[in-house]
């Protein structure tokens, strides 16, 4: 695996969802780059936790609560563009 940050906008994106695919049922991921998973309840707030932990995890960055506040942040694509200008 590459340095995690060597990684290209791309490369995040299909980690995080490759990390968000264990908490969903449909896996369309079309679908899943920009629906909101907070404000549509496709994560409970236990899956919610459990992935941003494993994005933390994974990517080896803290991510501040007030962040998470933020609506960008509710969306695969969007949390991609984050961690992409995040871990550079």
């Amino acid at each position: 695996m590459k340095n995690r940050s060597c990684l290209n906008k791309e490369e995040i994106t299909a980690e995080l969802l490759s990390l968000i695919s264990g908490y969903l049922t449909d896996s369309d991921e079309k679908k899943i780059l920009e629906i909101n998973f907070v404000k549509s309840d496709v994560l409970d707030s236990f899956s919610l936790l459990s992935f941003i932990t494993d994005i933390e995890t994974f990517f080896q960055i803290q991510i501040p609560l007030e962040d998470l506040s933020n609506e960008k942040l509710q969306t695969v694509s969007g949390l991609s563009e984050y961690l992409f200008l995040s871990i550079e």
